[in-house]
């Protein structure tokens, strides 16, 4: 660690002496904020510097956030922190520079949970009381610009340079530091070192003249605009709530489709329905960029300032989609709405209702169809998750533009081969009652019939809130799980995994998921629909407890079938499902509807 003492007076010499591994720079007069940057930039070797007030505490975690973030982006050149004033109100959540010259302070005196402070995002400028920057950047520079010297406005002036050389500068909130402002010069901007404020704004300003033209006026009601600097298409999104991505398929897509937008270039707003901040699943949509809508906040005040912005909003799920969509229309007319249907649910329904013989699921499944067809109508678009549900829907609504948005999934290592797995794996979250049948066909109706031909076989059933009647399952082969927050062991340890659905609709994510991790999947033409298995080659697809059983047994006891089906599985997934290839879909997608990408 780098101390410049810049001419102290009091008993700082005296402390710094006695402190072990600092390399202290003194200088025989107090030259100042720039220059005393400057000559203990002049010392440093690392790739990276961090310049830290002297009037400032960190918080725990701090070094290693800003660090982490520039280290994992290349194209990340300078990191801020978010300051806090000793009450813990915010200070600065990032720095806004109007057009002409004037610096703000985003968030200041705003609570400090508030969630438009919490998450990643481009910023014109981070203050020099706590950043981390590249050393490049600097040698590039010659260092802190003295033309604001003895100080301000040279952190605004680096964080332009940084750009003008092809970097980000990012606010990262994780790293958090209290600053007790005014200790060095004061508050006042018309006497003491705070003067100099004044004049460097006109220094700035006549230096930096072209860029300045092409930030955001001087006004207040741009305030959502100016916040963010980066240049994509501002995308609302809104589903039920915060993807819990361990607990459901659903969930997991939607986490997926967020991170993709942001990948993509779009800056991107999640509003869960509920209002509920779900940690720890809010932050990595956080750290990816994503302002998510939660908890104490001026929601629909937040909302008409977006409008203005958004070009595109896309709600998910029926129930949510027809609660939001007079609301969006009204305060954002000029963007793109699309529905995303997740699946069909009067589809699902209905097939239910087949099954079950039930004719208040066929009332329910003819008033999801009339919900559903009617949001498709009222939207700009649809997004279905199989190629079979779009048809459906231009079927139904001639003319209605639909894309597609499958189940997204990372290839997971091969992990160990045939000889070192057994046992029967089945995955899916209980608050959806495809599932609840699913298993208990398994456990009445398949398990008795495999006990002959697979002594010792077991069944493992994971999935989040498992009912009373799920639980009842339970047996000396049947071990109902619960949830599991990490599924990888399982499904490490897995042969096969079964899915025999017997009604549903969409892409069914627990096949998927267990294709992408190498495990075999024996399921029914329901669990098959859309995602282009092919039977005998990249999985079992049979129906009824007598076929399923056989092929379990068949599988389970063929090494060469076994990895046959295994290779397949994985390349179908790496072709149609993995982030790359949705996201083609997704630009593609977005492209339609008027948005233009940053390159």
């Amino acid at each position: 660690m780098i101390v410049v003492d810049d001419a102290s007076s009091d008993e700082t010499p005296a402390l710094l002496a006695r402190t072990q591994g600092l390399r202290v720079v003194r200088t025989a007069e107090n030259v100042g904020f720039v220059e005393a940057c400057n000559r203990g930039v002049e010392v440093a070797s690392g790739e990276y510097v961090v310049l830290l007030n002297n009037d400032t505490e960190v918080e725990p975690g701090w070094l290693d956030a800003l660090h982490g973030t520039a280290a994992a982006d290349p194209t990340v050149g300078i990191v801020g922190a978010k300051l806090l004033y000793p009450d813990r109100t915010v200070q600065e959540a990032g720095g806004i520079v109007w057009a002409d010259g004037d610096g703000w302070n985003y968030g200041r005196g705003d609570h400090d949970y508030v969630a438009h402070y919490r998450y990643v995002r481009d910023v014109d400028y981070v203050s020099g009381a706590c950043l981390l920057v590249r050393r490049a950047i600097l040698a590039a520079t010659g260092g802190l610009d003295r033309r604001y010297a003895p100080a301000y406005y040279e952190d605004v002036d680096l964080a332009f340079a940084a750009r003008a050389l092809g970097y980000r500068v990012v606010y990262q909130p994780r790293a958090v530091v209290v600053h007790h402002e005014g200790l060095s010069h004061g508050t006042d901007p018309a006497a003491g070192g705070k003067r100099f404020q004044v004049r460097n704004r006109a220094r700035f300003a006549e230096k930096w003249e072209a860029e300045l033209a092409r930030q955001e006026p001087h006004d207040p009601a741009r305030l959502v605009r100016a916040r963010d600097h980066r240049p994509g298409p501002r995308v609302l999104v809104v589903d039920g709530m915060v993807p819990t991505y361990d607990r459901d398929a659903g969930s997991l897509r939607m986490f997926w489709l967020l991170t993709l937008l942001a990948e993509l270039g779009c800056v991107v707003t999640f509003m869960p329905d509920d209002g509920i901040d779900r940690r720890p699943y809010t932050d990595p949509l956080e750290q990816r960029g994503i302002e998510v809508l939660y908890g104490p906040l001026d929601l629909l005040g937040h909302l008409r300032a977006l409008g203005g912005e958004l070009e595109l909003c896309l709600l998910s799920r029926p129930t949510v989609a027809a609660r939001h969509l007079p609301f969006l229309r009204e305060i954002a007319p000029a963007a793109a709405v699309l529905y995303d249907t997740v699946d069909l649910h009067w589809v699902r329904e209905e097939s239910r209702a087949e099954v079950e013989g039930s004719p208040a699921v066929a009332r329910a499944a003819a008033a999801f169809r009339e919900l559903e067809l009617g949001l498709a109508r009222a939207c700009d678009g649809a997004v279905a998750i199989t190629e079979e549900e779009a048809a459906r829907l231009r079927a139904e609504v001639p003319g209605l533009e639909t894309h597609v948005v499958p189940m997204i999934h990372e290839l997971a290592p091969e992990g160990p081969g045939f000889a070192e797995r057994s046992d029967l794996l089945f995955v899916g979250g209980f608050r959806h009652r495809p599932n609840v049948d699913a298993v208990a066909f398994l456990a009445r109706e398949v398990m008795p019939l495999l006990r002959g031909r697979l002594p010792g076989v077991r069944l493992l059933v994971a999935g989040a809130e498992p009912p009373a009647d799920v639980l009842a399952l339970a047996a000396d082969d049947v071990e109902i799980l619960g949830w599991v927050p990490d599924l990888t062991s399982l499904y490490r340890r897995a042969r096969i995994a079964v899915a025999p659905l017997r009604y549903g609709a969409g892409m069914k994510g627990k096949i998927t998921e267990s294709l992408s991790h190498g495990v075999p999947v024996v399921t029914t033409p329901v669990g098959a629909e859309g995602i282009g298995l092919e039977h005998g080659r990249s999985a079992f697809v049979v129906e009824g407890a007598e076929e399923t059983a056989a092929a379990i047994a068949r599988l389970y006891a063929d090494p060469e079938l076994w990895m046959r089906l295994r290779d397949a599985g994985r390349a179908l997934v790496a072709e149609r499902y993995a982030p790359d290839a949705v996201r083609e879909r997704l630009a593609a997608a977005l492209s339609a509807h008027g948005l233009a990408l940053p390159r």
